[in-house]
């Protein structure tokens, strides 16, 4: 258990957490009237965790310029979701725009490079973790990090909900930066971890 942070809420203390189940990073969140504990597990956690069968081999090349994509599972992927795809040609980061079939899905973008072979991938594949917690008497607002769905690249995130225990990722808003082409050279374009607020 790695706390991530720590914040105070009507008199409550609420700390978010990474914890490891051996394959991906996912967020839990414990409770405490007093700063220096005893803390309180929730018995809902992990109430952030990635998406898993979100990740698959591309079915078919993708040409320059397109924005279908085909796969395995398109129901694994969500509308409005930002993805990665990835192969020999590079990285690019697309949101999806539509489930068109079994196997099929379109992108908002059309690519910019052709894809021979590879993967494509939610954001939400890889490991997340918490970075700031923000609630306004009525929602819930837990801003992120998602990282190891491709390798070398991180994303923000946001979900928010009623509770902590309702969370849902806020698809049309992963990532909040940069949502483009990923090129290699930019210097923010790979890592956008620990961001905060204020």
């Amino acid at each position: 258990m790695l706390p991530r942070l720590i914040s105070e809420i009507d008199g409550q203390y609420v700390m978010l957490y990474n914890g490891y189940d051996g394959s991906k990073i996912q967020t839990g969140y414990a409770t405490s009237s007093c700063f220096l504990g005893p803390w309180v597990k929730s018995t809902t956690n992990p109430i952030l965790k990635p998406r898993p069968l979100a990740n698959q081999a591309l079915a078919a090349p993708v040409a320059k310029g397109s924005n279908v994509i085909t796969m395995m599972m398109a129901s694994a992927f969500t509308v409005g979701e930002p993805i990665f795809i990835s192969s020999s040609a590079g990285v690019e980061n697309l949101r999806v725009k539509a489930i068109v079939n079994a196997t099929t899905i379109t992108t908002t973008e059309l690519t910019t490079m052709a894809h021979p072979s590879g993967a494509v991938a939610s954001v939400l594949s890889g490991s997340t973790g918490p970075n700031q917690l923000v609630y306004d008497g009525t929602t819930y607002r837990v801003f992120g990090s998602a990282w190891n769905a491709v390798a070398a690249y991180e994303v923000t995130t946001l979900a928010e909900g009623p509770s902590l225990d309702s969370l849902q990722w806020k698809m049309d808003a992963i990532p909040v930066m940069n949502f483009s082409t990923l090129p290699t050279t930019d210097w923010d374009s790979r890592s956008q971890e620990n961001l905060k607020f204020v």
